[in-house]
């Protein structure tokens, strides 16, 4: 193949099921809409009696199963582990996108009759999102459910004379931080807090480690002190 690629390729006899590859129908172009999931391998002899191959291939950002026939000698572009992810996401940002404007579809034929709007949708994502979320919109990432997930809440501009604006908490394993050389061991006990409605009560460790989002101070404060045992341990 001349083409320019950092893809990897393979001959299409020896492609297995369920790998994943780029097929190409009406583009050059290797993106996350040309990954396929193989669903089948088929050789065979055309009239000819030149061996080939043909493939059962499942687009994973939507769309109708391909069958795709090929000489067995043929290249196929396959597609790496980034360029699964890439469409995992993209159909799942797909999915969320449609659940929204069905929500919105809804409650403009219901003419639903809001009487304000309390609590968070949740969202979790992929490990180490939480973490660009946080930067990208300028918000803090707090600890969230357990010493392992973080979470970012943003809400939606506006005023609330008339209620509360809904609010969206995105939420998950943050990013690794580098290591840090002779760094003093960190000191842990109740340094503060809130206590307020539903979703508004948290508790401080004074590491740092801050227990948000939860419906009574008591919950946080829980979660606290499991955290300051835990540390004092040395488990």
């Amino acid at each position: 193949m001349s083409e320019q690629t950092t893809h990897p390729t393979k001959p299409i006899s020896e492609l297995v099921r369920g790998e994943f590859v780029h097929h190409r129908r009406h583009t050059t172009e290797v993106d996350t809409g040309t990954v396929c999931k193989v669903e089948a391998v088929v050789p065979f002899r055309d009239g000819d009696g030149h061996q080939m191959v043909s493939t059962l291939l499942v687009p994973l950002a939507g769309g109708e199963p391909r069958i795709a026939k090929h000489y067995a000698t043929h290249e196929i572009f396959m597609a790496t582990e980034d360029d699964v992810a890439a469409a995992q996401d993209q159909v799942r940002r797909g999915q969320l996108q449609d659940d929204l404007v069905a929500l919105q579809g809804l409650l403009s034929s219901l003419r639903v009759r809001p009487d304000g709007y309390q609590g968070a949708f949740d969202i979790a994502v992929v490990d180490g999102e939480v973490s660009r979320i946080a930067e990208a919109l300028g918000l803090p990432a707090v600890d969230f459910g357990s010493r392992m997930n973080q979470a970012v809440k943003w809400t939606a501009p506006g005023d609330e004379d008339l209620g509360m604006r809904l609010t969206v908490r995105f939420w998950g394993k943050p990013a690794e931080l580098p290591a840090v050389a002779d760094a003093d061991e960190p000191e842990h006990r109740h340094v503060g807090g809130a206590a307020g409605g539903p979703g508004e009560n948290d508790a401080q460790c004074a590491c740092g480690v801050t227990y948000a989002g939860f419906d009574t101070h008591a919950e946080a404060m829980k979660m606290l002190d499991a955290h300051i045992a835990d540390e004092q341990s040395g488990r």
